[in-house]
């Protein structure tokens, strides 16, 4: 009797394989989707928290992340900064958007998600302290 594996045995093992490969790709991405909408939430508490305090140190809001947190680029009095490391973008490669809602109320930040609308529900924001994400599903047809 001659030793090893005969093809069916060998098809089979492969076909096997396979199905469980294609069974935890989703799984992987679903990991991957919320591993960046932490990271979005974290970098954008980060980036509302370095406007905070360019606010304390100016008496204005901040416009723009770059100019304003990064560099002196404006001139502004009493500028402290750089408030924050880098001005990146957010996980799906759109800008943070920075929304002064009042000469002294709140700030909000916030990154679009991966839709990179701001209407939808799959935005990352920070009010007030509060970080939120807000994932819509949609039932299943």
């Amino acid at each position: 009797m001659p030793k090893g594996f005969t093809l069916i045995e060998l098809v089979l093992v492969i076909a096997i394989l396979t199905i469980l490969a294609g069974a935890m790709v989703p799984i992987i991405n679903a990991n991957r989707a919320g591993a960046m909408l932490a990271m979005a939430e974290t970098e954008v508490d980060a980036v509302r928290s370095a406007a905070l305090m360019y606010h304390a140190d100016t008496g204005v809001w901040p416009t723009d992340i770059a100019t304003r947190l990064i560099a002196n680029g404006n001139a502004a009095a009493g500028w402290n900064g750089p408030y924050i490391d880098q001005a990146g973008d957010d996980p799906w490669e759109n800008a943070y958007v920075l929304l002064a809602l009042g000469a002294d109320t709140n700030l909000w930040a916030q990154s679009l998600g991966p839709d990179e609308d701001d209407d939808s529900c799959t935005d990352v924001a920070c009010d007030d302290g509060d970080c939120d994400v807000c994932i819509l599903i949609t039932p299943a047809r």
